[in-house]
């Protein structure tokens, strides 16, 4: 079997040879019952594991299920971001898709009422000021063009770096924006649009 563990003796003076073959015949008498104990909980804990990827696979079929029954893009965008909001500890999630030489903002979504009274000047401000995708306009625009996520832990301790306008101009409608996620959308294996997550209260970290 696989070693799980140690048991260590400490004693004052070295013992004679029949109190170490004692010592010895005591562990064993213990071992078993010990052995029994750690694989039942390496057991339980492979079975809540084997629970959680279950309930996260019939979540994800659900979420599936709804998207199919869904008519236009702006009820799909809505309900993905949603999902994601639900999902991850984010607190406003959006959606850019690619339109010609613009990355158009499709929808923006806030995890509740504290955070959807700062949607609207946002989405307002990039309907009216899209992205271009023929120059570094932004981030989304990096993530979408060079197909690669891009994380930001905490913008701003970045805050003094050199951005483009329209991101610095973003920064300042989130007011204490903490966290950005921005991930490209595939379909057939191109990008055609980025997923973007915002934290605006503590960092949240990228695992």
């Amino acid at each position: 079997g696989q070693p799980v563990g140690v048991i260590k003796l400490l004693c004052k003076n070295w013992p004679d040879i029949d109190r170490i073959n004692a010592i010895f015949r005591n562990i064993q008498m213990m071992i078993e019952p010990l052995a029994h104990s750690v694989e039942f909980t390496l057991l339980r804990r492979k079975e809540i594991e084997l629970e959680r990827a279950d309930d996260e696979r019939t979540l994800f079929l659900k979420f599936i299920s709804q998207l199919s029954n869904l008519s236009t893009l702006a009820e799909i965008c809505d309900r993905i971001t949603d999902e994601f909001l639900d999902w991850y500890p984010y607190q406003m999630a959006g959606i850019y898709l690619a339109n010609d030489n613009r990355l158009e903002l499709q929808t923006l979504r806030g995890a509740g009422e504290e955070f959807n009274s700062l949607v609207e000047p946002i989405k307002d401000y990039w309907r009216n000021n899209p992205y271009q995708t023929d120059q570094m306009d932004g981030a989304p625009v990096v993530a979408l063009t060079k197909d690669i996520p891009i994380y930001i832990s905490d913008i701003n301790a970045i805050d003094h770096l050199p951005m483009t306008p329209k991101d610095r101009e973003a920064i300042q409608l989130f007011g204490t924006r903490k966290t950005v996620l921005h991930v490209p959308i595939r379909l057939m294996g191109e990008p055609i649009g980025v997923l973007s997550l915002w934290g605006l209260g503590d960092p949240v970290p990228i695992e």
